[in-house]
């Protein structure tokens, strides 16, 4: 599994990696260009290598989604098919590729742009570590309950909508949406979403219930600005509603993984 793990990355990061690196270039080489010619043109290119840069996250990620699907259901299947691996370990490591992928782009998006204004803008390092020691005393007013729970509510969704992607995809490639072709994953990923969307609706409905905001709330002032942040009683039930919604989330990927590896090993077995 090892082997069609880092197979999977080398192919995805090489793919991803003029994406995340042209955009960054072209931004910072164009904004320093213009401030010497002040072009319309220039500009309006500067604004889509911009644009694309904070968009290479969804670049990257979709690049990864469809060479998922060349890979295992679309034009290389038949190589992957024969390969000696059990079904369990492929939706494992597909899964880890997911996973791996997402945070390697994620913070290679955060450094670029930290990196554009810093070469772009005036702001400095002061700057940077007074905006981070703001967040910091922010936090810091927050319960260690409530910020764990936050903290797992986040990992949770992240890691169900990239479950979400997987087994769209097998289910979507399955003989039953054989004549929809590659609009079959689609129409999946969209059947799951609508589904999971009405189950959350119906399901936090029983639990959101009179979240009054309007209670006194804590004013906290840092280094005597007059700077107010409001954070209302009710993060105790908030947390709540958080932790339960990780439940849920959790038990979501637990199916969503079920059927992947149950609708790709009924590929292998037909195949």
């Amino acid at each position: 599994m090892s082997k069609l793990l880092s197979q999977q990355l080398k192919e995805n990061i090489k793919d991803i990696s003029l994406w995340m690196i042209i955009p960054m270039l072209m931004s910072i080489l164009l904004n320093r260009i213009n401030t010497y010619f002040n072009s319309q043109i220039i500009n309006f290119i500067l604004v889509l290598s911009i644009f694309v840069m904070y968009s290479s996250f969804a670049i990257a990620m979709v690049i990864v989604i469809l060479n998922d699907y060349k890979r295992f259901y679309g034009e290389n299947a038949a190589f992957y098919d024969v390969l000696p691996i059990k079904s369990g370990d492929i939706t494992l490591s597909r899964f880890l590729t997911y996973l791996i992928m997402s945070l390697l782009v994620g913070v290679l998006l955060i450094i670029e742009i930290l990196i554009f204004f810093a070469v772009t803008t005036n702001i400095g390092l002061e700057a940077l570590s007074e905006m981070f020691e703001l967040i910091k005393n922010v936090i810091n007013t927050l319960p260690k309950f409530s910020i764990f729970i936050s903290i797992f509510a986040f990992i949770t969704s992240i890691i169900g909508s990239l479950v979400k992607f997987i087994a769209s995809i097998t289910i979507g490639s399955d003989k039953i949406f054989k004549n929809l072709g590659k609009f079959g994953p689609v129409l999946v990923f969209i059947i799951i979403s609508v589904v999971l969307a009405i189950l959350g609706i119906t399901i936090g409905s029983f639990f959101i219930v009179d979240l009054d905001t309007s209670q006194t709330a804590t004013r906290i002032v840092i280094e005597n600005e007059e700077l107010a942040i409001e954070l209302s009683k009710n993060i105790k039930a908030i947390t709540m509603i958080m932790g339960i919604g990780s439940a849920l989330n959790l038990l979501v990927i637990g199916i969503l993984m079920f059927l992947t590896n149950y609708f790709h090993k009924n590929r292998l077995t037909v195949a």
